[in-house]
């Protein structure tokens, strides 16, 4: 008989993380040629994997392997396989987007995504900048800010569109943007002096050995219809930057889905008359706020995290200090409505949960009834 606690699915998802953090560290330095061994984070998670593989009392066989050869093995297997108690309990989706952590050797989103938990070393240096500028920035130079980060993920500083946005930004921000959130792109993701990027998050495309594209996650081309064919290249120079990589995953990557609701709901709220939008209020307390005609407000919180205990483990009740009617919490509709349902049963935090497509089909409702 196992011996399950109450801590062991908490430990198995920050291990579980710590793992696959470690593999897209290892990967990311891989493509930049800065490869230099097995990053410390990988190591770390194998060992407390395998600790936790005793503590539970499995067999040999059964313990999470310490060499290299049988590591590829098993991260080339579905977590949901694994002989660990709960793990089909703990990583079933059921959804498109249920992948082992490494597939044909190469990082899966389902790695990228669950690697979200916890700190990160590396992005946490990239964003460090960012969200220190949240004090001295009023609402709207940290909107301005975070919306040309989103909307320029691979950026020529001579472009006049690109000056003209920079305008909006606030003086002490234009003066450090580039260096704080900006980096030459390596030459590893330049072929014949030009450079492809996503036709969905619009950051630069690493191109492997097969001559597959390969974004920062997967994700972008699972969710972009004929993606390879949408691909485009743009000329490359000293003075072409992209976001770092930090940025591109915490603000660029979620801003996607962000900006889209935020668009969407703008237009329902101009056509109707019965509700104004708000971007980020508060400097990001929430990602979007409602303010209805009768006087209420809805607040809005935008999560897309690949597996929903993580999830729940890690979110934050809403603010008790705002007022608010009702508060939302939205995963994108690609989650799936299993993902959505289990996430209602082991979320119980104050929140209406539904996906990005529900939410807007709940507020025309409202808007038909009135």
């Amino acid at each position: 008989m196992y011996r399950l606690e109450n801590n062991y699915g908490k430990d198995v998802l920050k291990t579980i993380s710590l793992l696959a953090r470690g593999i897209q560290d290892f990967d990311q330095q891989y493509k930049e040629e800065k490869l230099e061994k097995l990053p410390s984070l990988w190591k770390k998670a194998s060992a407390k994997l395998h600790l936790i593989g005793l503590e539970q009392g499995l067999k040999q066989n059964d313990l999470f392997p310490l060499t290299l050869d049988k590591q590829m093995e098993w991260l080339s297997t579905p977590l949901t396989a694994w002989p660990y108690p709960k793990f089909a309990e703990l990583f079933s989706l059921e959804d498109d987007f249920m992948e082992p952590i490494l597939y044909d050797f190469s990082v899966t989103e389902f790695c990228i995504a669950i690697a979200q938990e916890g700190q990160n070393p590396i992005l946490e240096q990239d964003t460090k900048e960012f969200i220190k500028l949240k004090t001295p920035l009023d609402d709207t130079g940290y909107r301005h800010l975070r919306k040309f980060l989103i909307d320029n993920p691979v950026v020529r500083v001579i472009d006049r569109k690109v000056l003209k946005q920079m305008k909006n930004l606030p003086n002490e921000v234009q003066s450090k943007l580039w260096d704080l959130f900006y980096e030459p792109i390596p030459l590893t993701y330049v072929s014949d002096k030009t450079v492809s990027v996503c036709p969905r998050c619009s950051w630069t495309l690493f191109k492997d050995l097969n001559g597959d594209y390969k974004c920062d996650t997967d994700k972008c081309k699972k969710l972009t219809r004929n993606w390879e064919e949408k691909v485009r290249s743009i000329e490359s120079g000293s003075n072409l930057l992209r976001v770092k990589r930090g940025i591109r995953r915490y603000i660029v990557d979620p801003g996607i889905i962000e900006m889209n609701l935020y668009k969407k709901l703008c237009k329902i709220g101009k056509d109707s008359g019965q509700f104004e939008v708000e971007l980020y209020p508060n400097k990001d307390e929430y990602d979007i706020s409602i303010k209805l005609k009768n006087g209420e407000t809805w607040v809005i919180d935008v999560k897309d995290w690949a597996v929903p205990q993580q999830l729940a483990l890690h979110i934050k009740p809403f603010s008790s200090t705002s007022e608010y009617a009702k508060a939302f919490l939205i995963v994108p509709n690609y989650r799936g409505e299993k993902y959505v349902e289990k996430l209602k049963v082991i979320c119980d935090k104050g929140y209406i949960i539904m996906t990005d497509k529900e939410i807007i089909h709940y507020i025309t409702r409202m808007i038909e009834e009135e």
